[in-house]
């Protein structure tokens, strides 16, 4: 369980089948093997840690959240939680009145923020709207398809926790991307709007633009944005953490917010240049040693060819010579040629002797 939800609070109830039925399991075991094993005990473990709603496993530098209920002693958080985390389906959306009031923002017609579980108070919440608000009113981009202006929509949606599949992970991304779409944010093919999310106890955040807004709020910027939200996420300021990202919004829209590299993500990326070059001179070896070595293997066999050839040619010579002097001393002798010195040639060594005609 804590390999797959990590940071997160997770709730025990649902262990609950599980310890019943490795108890029933052990007590079957236990039985049949002749050994007295108490299985009704994990079923009684089980209901006493059934009794504690969350455990909070762990914090390593992220969002603070909630500590253990009935685990030990602490302060009542001020906002309430989800008991399995919300689905895109299960989020109101702040722009219409019943929806408003869903998010927590009760006494108004429309909001721009969604806070169902109450991480910020009322009057954090009004500002946030006047910012936003004043963003909209003040910021006008140009639309990707017809390049008319429209004004800038930002929309902040604040959970506790997201939903998790049977399977894997809840990707926030993606999570936000659908949100994006269920609010209906920016006007019908401008893609001028941009969507805040955050997870506390998941502890994670997403920054979604339309194709319009992304032209001054790029993705790189929007990891900074989120990276400059810790401290005051890190210290429980929902808030505050909300307003610094209007702030670089704004800047960012009015070319304020330079998308430039800190000295952090340069000492970062000097390892993946690094890695890059020892990948690439690797790579760089193996393509040569599989093009050209056969080459290589062709040259020097082509090579010992013609060395063996000269070989052979100066051999076949040296026979021709050999036969053609033993002909010509066959000959002598038939004809019996006087001659007071002759040479021999050895047909083994292949060197000349000379000898008078009675040797």
């Amino acid at each position: 369980v804590a390999a797959r939800h990590r940071d997160s609070s997770v709730s025990v109830r649902t262990l609950i089948p599980v310890l019943q039925w490795a108890g029933q399991s052990c007590g079957v075991v236990g039985m049949q093997g002749g050994l007295t094993f108490p299985w009704w005990s994990l079923l009684l473990l089980a209901i006493f840690v059934g009794s504690s709603d969350e455990v909070t496993l762990g914090n390593r530098g992220g969002f603070t959240v909630g500590t253990a209920t009935g685990l030990e002693t602490a302060a009542e958080p001020a906002h309430t939680e989800s008991k399995d985390g919300w689905t895109v389906g299960e989020i109101p959306n702040p722009n219409t009145a019943e929806g408003a009031k869903l998010c927590g923002r009760n006494g108004t017609t429309h909001s721009y923020i969604c806070d169902p579980n109450s991480y910020i108070s009322g009057k954090e919440a009004d500002k946030i709207d006047a910012e936003i608000a004043f963003i909209r009113k003040n910021v006008s981009l140009p639309s990707t398809k017809d390049h008319t202006l429209h004004d800038l929509q930002i929309g902040v949606c604040i959970l506790d926790r997201l939903k998790p599949p049977f399977f894997g992970e809840v990707d926030v991304f993606d999570f936000g991307q659908k949100l994006y779409n269920q609010w209906g944010l920016g006007d019908p093919g401008a893609g001028n709007g941009i969507l805040l999310l955050l997870s506390i106890a998941d502890r994670r955040a997403a920054i979604v633009t339309g194709s319009a807004a992304k032209l001054v709020l790029s993705d790189h910027q929007g990891t900074r944005i989120i990276s400059e939200m810790g401290d005051p996420l890190r210290a429980g300021d929902v808030g505050g953490a909300v307003q610094v990202a209007l702030d670089r919004f704004l800047r960012a829209a009015h070319g304020l917010y330079e998308d430039s590299w800190s000295v952090v993500e340069y000492l970062a990326v000097i390892p993946a240049i690094i890695a890059f070059a020892y990948v690439s001179c690797i790579g760089c070896c193996i393509f040569w040693f599989a093009c050209c070595s056969p080459c290589l293997l062709l040259l020097c066999r082509q090579r010992l060819t013609w060395k063996f050839q000269g070989k052979f040619r100066k051999a076949k010579d040296d026979l021709r010579r050999i036969e053609e002097e033993q002909g010509r001393r066959k000959e002598a002798a038939r004809r019996d040629i006087d001659a007071a010195v002759d040479k021999w040639q050895c047909p083994i060594c292949l060197d000349d002797f000379s000898f008078t005609k009675a040797e």
